[in-house]
């Protein structure tokens, strides 16, 4: 069985390897939704199995099945993946998904500099005044630091203020670009630097990786042509910097010295503190748990998390019995002293809908759209134009990576709105409107 599990493992391993491969050499392109996705998923599935497999280790709350079955779990829950990895190549290889991408006419305006100013000063203190709120409510940025597990629970009813926290990110998507210099602003590039710091304490690190990614993006698609490979060592090298602050917060700087030494002494103890005290390394094995108990012990949810988005942004203190997540509904159900949800990914969430069905109607759903956007992007400049890409790049990433549509679509059409607002109310009086004709 683990020479079985092995040759899946390296068979999805290789299929994404070969998709971006061909991806990167016709396109050259890694900000893009089908890198995005298919590398999040490896990264998340790949190495965990990997890490399982070798050790031999249960995935998490599957320790009491037998060897044998432990291995069978891992390999199906790969072989779905497969499923839904090649679902999304389908999906986006559709010529309609590239029509209606081409065709799509929606375009928004360049901003005027001194309207930019302004509009950016006003949501970047709205948004660091939410920010400031939230450290606050946690007790201060020491104290913050200190109870990272916690910060979900302590604000579950601070959603809002969370959301509002993304407004940080819109000046720079406003004021990076110098359209008369052809460059970018160098305060700019410190205003990013500066969002980065604020939203560290709040823990939550797509937030983090957006303030810190966003503006390398925008200069990537509106100033400079950044190359395949250097992105590749920027993104290893900022994915190696937020993974080691995650550790470095949990150890405190009084015991990190200690845990130094002991791991230098026997180096496997290093590779599974990382991988047992890191809950973002076994979002696969939430996955497992989906494969594992539906519809057996929970209910197939025939999309009702696809269903909930367009009343998702009613706040639990006005709708009491608002449905959790499945992330959540999974920490309740089975590791209930845990203070954080482990989110079962796209896969997950797509196979609690309907199985196996479901994951493959979802993600050629997933890809068709991806495809579209791409091809929209293709022929719609200017730094307006690039933030909704952008925006959309994120979803790629947040719902490939955690699933749970009501949150993961809600987050894009609000990006969304505040883009269009904020470009539009920024641009001078007469470019206001959407461009009728799409840009080339």
């Amino acid at each position: 069985m683990f020479v079985i599990a092995w040759l899946t493992l390296l068979l999805l391993a290789a299929l994404v390897i070969i998709a971006v491969g061909a991806w990167l050499r016709r396109t050259g392109e890694l900000v893009a939704p089908l890198p995005i996705c298919l590398g999040t998923i490896a990264f998340y599935v790949v190495i965990r199995a990997a890490y399982l497999l070798w050790f031999e280790r249960a995935p998490l709350t599957s320790a009491g099945l037998p060897l044998e079955e432990q291995v069978f779990l891992i390999t199906k829950t790969i072989g779905i993946t497969i499923v839904g990895v090649l679902a999304f190549l389908i999906g986006h290889h559709s010529s309609s998904a590239a029509f209606a991408g081409t065709n799509l006419r929606f375009s928004l305006p360049r901003p005027d500099r001194s309207r930019a100013m302004v509009l950016g000063t006003v949501l970047w203190v709205t948004g660091f005044a939410a920010a400031a709120y939230l450290v606050v409510e946690l007790g201060g940025v020491t104290s913050a630091f200190a109870h990272q597990h916690e910060i979900g629970v302590v604000l579950a009813n601070r959603e809002l203020f969370f959301e509002l926290t993304r407004l940080l990110i819109v000046p720079t998507a406003l004021l990076l670009t110098d359209p008369r210099g052809h460059g970018s602003r160098w305060w700019v590039w410190l205003l990013a630097a500066v969002t980065t710091v604020v939203v560290l304490p709040l823990g939550r690190r797509a937030i983090i990786a957006l303030a810190a990614c966003y503006p390398l993006a925008l200069y990537h698609l509106t100033v400079r042509r950044i190359s395949a490979r250097a992105s590749i060592t920027m993104l290893t090298v900022g994915a190696v910097a937020l993974f080691s602050f995650s550790y470095i917060r949990l150890l405190g700087p009084r015991t990190l010295g200690k845990a130094v030494r002991v791991f230098a002494s026997d180096p496997s103890l290093a590779v599974h503190f990382g991988f047992a005290s890191n809950g973002e390394l076994m979002i696969f094995d939430a996955t497992t748990i989906v494969v594992r108990d539906v519809p057996s012990e929970m209910p197939f949810n025939y999309g009702s998390t696809i269903a909930r988005v367009p009343v998702w942004a009613i706040p639990r203190a006005i709708w009491s019995d608002k449905p959790v997540t499945l992330g959540r509904e999974i920490v309740t159900r089975y590791l209930p002293s845990s203070g954080a949800a482990y989110p079962p990914m796209a896969i997950g969430d797509l196979y609690a809908a309907a199985g196996v069905f479901a994951v493959i109607l979802g993600f050629a759903c997933f890809g068709w759209v991806s495809r579209a956007a791409w091809e929209w992007h293709l022929r719609h400049t200017g730094p307006g134009n690039a933030s909704v890409y952008l925006a959309f790049c994120f979803f790629v990433f947040d719902y490939s990576r955690v699933g749970d549509p009501s949150r993961t679509v809600w987050f894009f059409v609000v990006a969304l709105a505040s883009m269009t607002m904020a470009f539009t109310l920024a641009a001078q009086p007469r470019d206001r409107s959407f461009s009728a004709v799409p840009e080339v």
